[in-house]
């Protein structure tokens, strides 16, 4: 679905999948791009190598497509909300916006300035005012109204032009290179090959040559959680599969995952599920 809002602004309720491009073939006027996923995840990739993945409840800010390489669907099917803004078709109705709320907190030069800092691409994640207005923004795919969605997408500028005259103070415009990334996705790998084996962070470390402390930020940059959580789920959602799907005893499944007592397993999975492995188990009998 597709609404210009106001002159020069227009939003897309995007569902797209991985044979359908990442960008609109109109978006070719100078002006700037905003890219908020409600459900999978956009790699993209840089002419320097470095990477960003765009998650979900992420906001991403595109003013400068010169350095992009490539941008792909990083999972099956990607939905999310694209706005774009035309700098020129535009500035006519924010200035007398601006003009109306006595504000000079409209001014897009201010967001392609920051942008330009960071090589025309800012990612938003973990921001509080992000979330709260993209919950209301959503709304419009449910009860299209013109005149409730250009106030939001208005206070959407305004909020970026706020992060421009302050920084980015609480944001997180993460780029890892695409060495890097490749190396940790093969250390997740690894642990779901080994998932029935011990293994610590200093001993992936060593194995692919990537430091603790960059293997830690880079995983939970690019799975959303730290390694640690990450196959506690994993481990426990593989339990509940073979739970549901065979007959092999608690004992084998608990070190089938992992787990050398059955009672941690146990407890782990009942704060997890909510029940134990054999009240999980019992609707198959």
């Amino acid at each position: 679905m597709h609404i210009e809002v106001l002159p020069g602004i227009a939003v897309w309720d995007c569902d797209m999948s991985f044979d359908q491009g990442v960008w609109r073939e109109e978006w070719n006027s100078k002006g700037f791009e905003l890219l908020f996923c409600r459900h999978g995840a956009i790699e993209l990739r840089f002419k320097d190598d470095s990477q960003v993945i765009v998650g979900e409840k992420d906001l991403l800010l595109i003013t400068d497509r010169s350095e992009l390489l490539s941008a792909r669907f990083a999972k099956e099917r990607f939905q999310g909300l694209m706005i774009f803004v035309d700098e020129e078709l535009s500035e006519a109705v924010l200035s007398q916006l601006s003009a109306l709320y006595a504000t000079a907190g409209l001014n897009t030069k201010w967001i392609f300035n920051m942008a330009a800092r960071e090589k025309g691409c800012i990612l938003f994640r973990h921001r509080a005012w992000v979330e709260r207005l993209f919950a209301a923004i959503n709304e419009f795919s449910v009860r299209p109204d013109r005149t409730y969605l250009s106030l939001k997408v208005v206070e959407l500028i305004f909020l970026l032009c706020m992060e421009a005259q302050g920084g980015l103070r609480n944001g997180e415009n993460a780029y890892f290179d695409h060495y890097l990334m490749e190396k940790v996705k093969q250390a997740k790998d690894y642990m779901i090959e080994h998932i029935d084996e011990k293994i610590t962070i200093s001993a992936l470390s060593q194995q692919f040559r990537v430091s603790s402390t960059l293997l830690k930020r880079c995983f939970r940059y690019i799975y959303h959680k730290p390694i640690h959580t990450y196959m506690i789920d994993y481990r426990l959602e593989r339990a509940a599969c073979q739970l549901l799907t065979t007959k092999i005893s608690s004992i084998e499944i608990a070190a089938s995952v992992g787990y050398t007592s059955v009672n941690r397993f146990g407890e782990a999975f009942k704060k997890k599920y909510g029940v134990t492995p054999a009240k999980y188990r019992k609707p198959r009998d």
